[in-house]
């Protein structure tokens, strides 16, 4: 199985974040998993991992899964300073909270083409692999019909030549 480049956890709660963490690295789903416990925190993270003295421990996530309720910074203040500072990135990130969000709120969100999903605590096994199936599958989906493009491109650049030969 593909594996992501990075996931981020932005969650408050200690037993939380181990149990995910535990999860995450045993399902093998990507390669770096970085752990932080409020909005704030993942933004000096992101701040670092989008700049050009990013090292290998500040990699830009695939995936952030992101708790609603935090102290410090919660999950919609996280998503109001992510969208001003982060407007050109293909993050997917994924709400998590232990009560069902509103539908209104949800559609809110989505609305702003940041969030993705919304999923209800805890993470499973399933919650997990169905998401980063799907995130491969676009990813891929997407740099494949990016190739054909590239492919084309070149087979129609070259065609004049060929004719003239």
């Amino acid at each position: 199985m593909q594996k992501l480049r990075s996931i981020l956890l932005v969650d408050d709660d200690e037993v939380t974040n181990f149990i995910n963490t535990e999860l995450i690295n045993s399902l093998g789903v990507t390669n770096h998993l970085k752990v932080c416990e409020n909005g704030k925190e993942a933004l000096e993270y992101l701040d670092v991992a989008h700049s050009e003295n990013a090292g290998a421990d500040h990699i830009v996530p695939d995936i952030i899964f992101l708790d609603v309720n935090m102290p410090v910074m919660n999950g919609m203040e996280f998503l109001e300073a992510y969208k001003n500072r982060f407007k050109d990135c293909d993050t997917i990130i994924t709400m998590l909270s232990t009560t069902q969000i509103q539908q209104e709120v949800f559609q809110t969100l989505t609305t702003t083409n940041l969030v993705v999903s919304f999923i209800e605590k805890p993470l499973t096994k399933e919650k997990i692999t169905d998401l980063v199936s799907g995130i491969l599958r676009v990813y891929y989906h997407n740099c494949k019909s990016e190739d054909e493009k590239a492919d084309a491109k070149d087979s129609s650049e070259r065609a004049p030549e060929e004719e003239n030969s």
